[in-house]
């Protein structure tokens, strides 16, 4: 097994191997887990679990099979592209090389460029916020980017970029970096928005908030 965010916290473990009757299907599993990793217990009804890189899986599991700890999200580079289309996709472990982005966005044939940094801020709901801590299932991460930005190439873009970082980040800081290019700026701006906004909502990224007082992982309820 290999936990991520949360789940690895509470868990107290990254990668760990578990037996299991045979028959045991991935609800079995979460019941197994609550047993053998009862630190487990507050966030189980939280925890998607992927066999392999896909997430579910109806049948018994199998010797050998490695399930990811996937809590709920909080919302290498891809050379190739869609119809022609230029894409980047990377999770990365420190700093975002910003100027890096724009240049692989800038190209002569368009004259809309939208590009969003997302960045650490010092308050959120209320409390201050010392540093932020992104964790992220990297292989996943990186299929889940290129399929967002493969839909984003529909939208008449011909660059796209998405860059996530992962590991501890200070105020001020970017956590991610996203970008389109097209002939023209509705174009960009729609595709850039795309981009961060599917992010978000589907992307096995998790971020943790470090406050002065305490952290929470942003997705779960209070624990």
């Amino acid at each position: 097994m290999r936990a991520f965010g949360a789940a690895a916290e509470l868990g107290g473990f990254r990668e760990a191997e578990v037996e299991i009757p045979p028959g045991t299907d991935l609800e079995g599993l979460k019941t197994e887990l609550g047993r053998v990793f009862p630190g487990l217990s507050p966030i189980l009804p939280h925890l998607r679990l992927a066999v392999g890189r896909g997430a579910g899986g109806m049948g018994p599991l199998r010797e050998g099979d490695e399930v990811a700890l996937l809590p709920p999200v909080s919302g290498g580079e891809s050379g190739g592209g869609e119809g022609g289309v230029k894409l980047s996709v990377r999770v990365l472990p420190g700093p975002l090389p910003v100027g890096e982005a724009l240049s692989f966005l800038l190209r002569p044939d368009c004259g809309g460029v939208a590009i969003f940094l997302g960045v650490a801020r010092e308050e959120s709901g209320g409390r201050k916020v010392r540093s932020l801590e992104y964790d992220a299932y990297p292989e996943m991460a990186e299929a889940t980017l290129k399929e967002i930005a493969s839909e984003a190439a529909g939208r008449g873009a011909r660059s796209l970029l998405v860059w996530h970082r992962t590991g501890l980040v200070e105020r001020g800081e970017p956590s991610v970096v996203v970008g389109a290019s097209a002939p023209h700026r509705a174009e960009a701006f729609e595709a850039c928005r795309y981009l961060i906004e599917e992010l978000k909502k589907r992307a096995p990224i998790w971020k943790k908030e470090i406050f002065e007082d305490g952290s929470a992982w942003v997705g779960l309820p209070p624990l």
